[in-house]
Protein backbone atom coordinates (compact mmCIF):
# COMPACT_ATOMS: atom_id res chain seq x y z
CA UNK A 1 0.00 0.00 0.00
CA UNK A 2 1.31 3.43 -0.94
CA UNK A 3 1.15 6.03 1.79
CA UNK A 4 1.54 9.82 1.47
CA UNK A 5 4.80 11.19 2.82
CA UNK A 6 5.89 14.74 3.53
CA UNK A 7 8.48 16.07 1.09
CA UNK A 8 11.44 17.79 2.70
CA UNK A 9 11.85 19.61 5.97
CA UNK A 10 10.48 22.95 7.19
CA UNK A 11 13.22 24.81 5.30
CA UNK A 12 12.41 23.08 1.99
CA UNK A 13 11.39 25.42 -0.84
CA UNK A 14 13.29 28.31 0.70
CA UNK A 15 11.18 28.08 3.85
CA UNK A 16 8.02 29.17 2.00
CA UNK A 17 4.85 27.07 2.28
CA UNK A 18 3.62 25.36 -0.87
CA UNK A 19 0.81 27.19 -2.68
CA UNK A 20 0.11 24.58 -5.39
CA UNK A 21 1.55 21.52 -7.11
CA UNK A 22 1.10 20.44 -10.73
CA UNK A 23 2.21 17.23 -12.38
CA UNK A 24 3.29 16.47 -15.90
CA UNK A 25 3.95 13.03 -17.33
CA UNK A 26 7.30 12.55 -15.55
CA UNK A 27 7.81 15.83 -13.72
CA UNK A 28 6.39 17.96 -10.93
CA UNK A 29 6.07 21.73 -10.58
CA UNK A 30 5.78 23.35 -7.14
CA UNK A 31 4.67 26.96 -6.64
CA UNK A 32 5.34 28.46 -3.21
CA UNK A 33 3.35 31.13 -1.41
CA UNK A 34 6.26 33.54 -1.98
CA UNK A 35 5.80 33.01 -5.74
CA UNK A 36 8.82 30.83 -6.50
CA UNK A 37 8.70 27.89 -8.91
CA UNK A 38 10.50 24.63 -8.11
CA UNK A 39 10.65 21.59 -10.40
CA UNK A 40 11.79 17.99 -10.21
CA UNK A 41 11.48 14.70 -12.08
CA UNK A 42 12.27 13.52 -15.58
CA UNK A 43 14.12 16.18 -17.55
CA UNK A 44 13.33 16.14 -21.26
CA UNK A 45 13.34 19.94 -21.19
CA UNK A 46 10.23 20.18 -19.02
CA UNK A 47 11.96 21.38 -15.84
CA UNK A 48 13.00 24.85 -17.02
CA UNK A 49 16.54 24.37 -15.70
CA UNK A 50 18.35 24.99 -19.03
CA UNK A 51 19.18 21.32 -19.61
CA UNK A 52 17.50 18.00 -20.34
CA UNK A 53 18.79 16.19 -17.26
CA UNK A 54 16.65 14.42 -14.67
CA UNK A 55 16.51 16.27 -11.36
CA UNK A 56 15.15 14.11 -8.56
CA UNK A 57 15.32 16.79 -5.86
CA UNK A 58 13.21 19.95 -6.18
CA UNK A 59 15.29 22.73 -7.73
CA UNK A 60 14.28 26.38 -7.95
CA UNK A 61 13.78 27.77 -11.45
CA UNK A 62 15.71 31.04 -11.72
CA UNK A 63 13.42 34.02 -11.12
CA UNK A 64 15.03 36.15 -13.84
CA UNK A 65 13.43 33.87 -16.42
CA UNK A 66 10.09 35.31 -15.28
CA UNK A 67 11.19 38.94 -15.35
CA UNK A 68 11.55 38.79 -11.55
CA UNK A 69 7.74 38.36 -11.24
CA UNK A 70 6.09 35.99 -8.79
CA UNK A 71 4.51 32.79 -10.10
CA UNK A 72 0.87 32.19 -9.19
CA UNK A 73 0.06 29.05 -11.18
CA UNK A 74 1.80 26.28 -13.11
CA UNK A 75 0.85 23.32 -15.27
CA UNK A 76 2.69 20.33 -16.69
CA UNK A 77 2.08 18.25 -19.79
CA UNK A 78 3.81 15.32 -21.44
CA UNK A 79 7.22 16.97 -21.90
CA UNK A 80 6.30 20.62 -21.51
CA UNK A 81 5.46 23.06 -18.74
CA UNK A 82 3.79 26.43 -18.31
CA UNK A 83 3.64 29.06 -15.59
CA UNK A 84 1.60 32.22 -15.07
CA UNK A 85 3.00 35.28 -13.29
CA UNK A 86 1.21 37.62 -10.92
CA UNK A 87 0.77 40.05 -13.85
CA UNK A 88 -0.81 37.45 -16.15
CA UNK A 89 2.32 36.69 -18.19
CA UNK A 90 2.36 33.21 -19.71
CA UNK A 91 5.70 31.37 -19.82
CA UNK A 92 6.19 28.01 -21.54
CA UNK A 93 9.13 25.65 -22.14
CA UNK A 94 10.01 22.18 -23.49
CA UNK A 95 12.11 20.37 -26.10
CA UNK A 96 9.97 21.67 -28.96
CA UNK A 97 10.18 20.14 -32.40
CA UNK A 98 13.88 19.45 -31.85
CA UNK A 99 12.84 16.40 -29.80
CA UNK A 100 12.98 13.05 -31.57
CA UNK A 101 10.52 11.21 -29.35
CA UNK A 102 7.54 13.52 -28.88
CA UNK A 103 7.81 16.75 -30.84
CA UNK A 104 5.89 19.70 -29.47
CA UNK A 105 2.59 20.79 -30.91
CA UNK A 106 3.65 24.35 -30.11
CA UNK A 107 4.09 26.42 -26.99
CA UNK A 108 2.47 29.64 -28.16
CA UNK A 109 5.69 31.10 -29.58
CA UNK A 110 6.53 31.92 -33.18
CA UNK A 111 7.88 28.48 -34.06
CA UNK A 112 8.23 25.16 -32.34
CA UNK A 113 11.87 25.11 -31.32
CA UNK A 114 13.33 24.02 -28.00
CA UNK A 115 12.93 26.36 -25.02
CA UNK A 116 14.90 24.91 -22.09
CA UNK A 117 14.09 27.87 -19.84
CA UNK A 118 10.75 29.58 -19.24
CA UNK A 119 10.08 31.87 -22.19
CA UNK A 120 7.37 34.52 -22.23
CA UNK A 121 4.66 34.10 -24.84
CA UNK A 122 4.46 37.49 -26.56
CA UNK A 123 1.19 39.25 -25.65
CA UNK A 124 0.35 39.85 -29.33
CA UNK A 125 0.46 36.09 -29.90
CA UNK A 126 -2.27 35.64 -27.28
CA UNK A 127 -4.58 37.71 -29.52
CA UNK A 128 -6.11 39.59 -26.60
CA UNK A 129 -6.64 36.52 -24.41
CA UNK A 130 -5.70 36.73 -20.75
CA UNK A 131 -4.27 33.89 -18.75
CA UNK A 132 -5.37 33.12 -15.22
CA UNK A 133 -7.34 30.76 -13.08
CA UNK A 134 -10.75 32.44 -13.18
CA UNK A 135 -11.94 34.79 -15.89
CA UNK A 136 -15.55 35.39 -16.82
CA UNK A 137 -16.44 34.22 -20.31
CA UNK A 138 -18.44 36.52 -22.58
CA UNK A 139 -22.12 35.45 -22.62
CA UNK A 140 -21.88 34.09 -26.17
CA UNK A 141 -19.15 31.64 -25.04
CA UNK A 142 -20.70 30.54 -21.76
Amino acid sequence: QIEPARVGAEDMFGGSPVHMVACGFKHTLIVTEEGALWTCGGGNGALGLNDINNQWLPTRVEVQHFGDAKIVSAAGGDCHSAAVTEHGGLYTWDLGQDAEAAPSAGLGHDGMHTKLVPTCVAPHLLQGMRVGRCHRLPPHNA
